[in-house]
């Protein structure tokens, strides 16, 4: 079975941003054996616009052995996985493109799983799914710590194109199922930053006589994440081309 013929009833609001579900607590079934194995089964679910009556796929396994074909939607192809390390629960970021004979209106998308040890078993927390005509070319992602919570956090870039290099980047809080961040930006490049922790944006700033390819230089800010679903400026530094 799919997952997206277990999450359909979350595709409803997907297509407007990723969608959080909880995994069940420790009296909930277990899977066994040493192969990956899918099942479905109730969960309880974290408030958000998610009908109560989706169910969750459940899969058995390590991250290196989950049939990744079995996360992505039916007639989608897997264009990347990162697994993340750190934190209470192992977890992994799928990511799909839709096939299409125009790669231009190619629809794409992503999910998180994360592992819950108590259980030994995997639970869908997080999706986006991206429409046709969104504009959306590709999805990447990098993974380190930006939330400064000990794992390493999803950074995803949803990439639009253009001479300015445009997309869309989303910092996805796997530990929580959630995303804290989302800046679309061209010109910029936005990285994970290490001292402090969190993130770099580098943008390029333009004189009013330079063309497009030279800008007269770039400009770093350093965001922090506050804990509360909110990003300060740790600082900012100007250097010239």
């Amino acid at each position: 079975m799919r997952f997206d013929r277990i999450l359909a009833l979350a595709l409803l609001t997907a297509a407007c941003g990723g969608s959080t579900v909880s995994a069940p607590g420790p009296s909930g079934p277990t899977a066994s054996g040493g192969s990956p194995s899918l099942a479905t089964t109730p969960a309880p679910l974290s408030p958000s616009p998610v009908p109560p009556s989706v169910e969750v796929v459940e899969l058995d396994g390590r991250a290196a052995d989950l049939p990744l074909d079995e996360l992505v939607p039916d007639r989608a192809d897997v264009t990347g996985s990162w697994i993340l390390a750190g934190g209470s629960a192992e977890a992994i970021l799928v990511a799909w493109s839709r096939r299409s004979p125009d790669p231009l209106v190619s629809g794409h998308g992503y999910a998180v799983f994360r592992r819950m040890r108590e259980l030994g078993q995997w639970w869908g927390i997080y999706r986006r799914d991206i429409g046709r005509r969104s504009g959306v070319l590709g999805v990447s992602a990098i993974t380190a710590d930006v939330t400064d919570d000990g794992a390493e956090d999803a950074l995803v870039i949803e990439q639009t194109g253009g001479t300015g290099a445009c997309g869309t980047y989303r910092v996805v809080d796997v530990q929580a199922g959630e995303s804290v961040f989302e800046r679309a930006v061209c010109d910029t490049r936005i990285e994970p930053s290490t001292a402090p922790v969190g993130l770099a944006m580098r943008r390029a700033v333009f004189g009013p006589d330079d063309p497009h390819c030279c800008p007269s230089g770039f400009r770093t800010t350093i965001l922090v994440y506050d804990g509360d679903g909110s990003w300060g400026k740790d600082s900012v530094t100007d250097e010239p081309a």
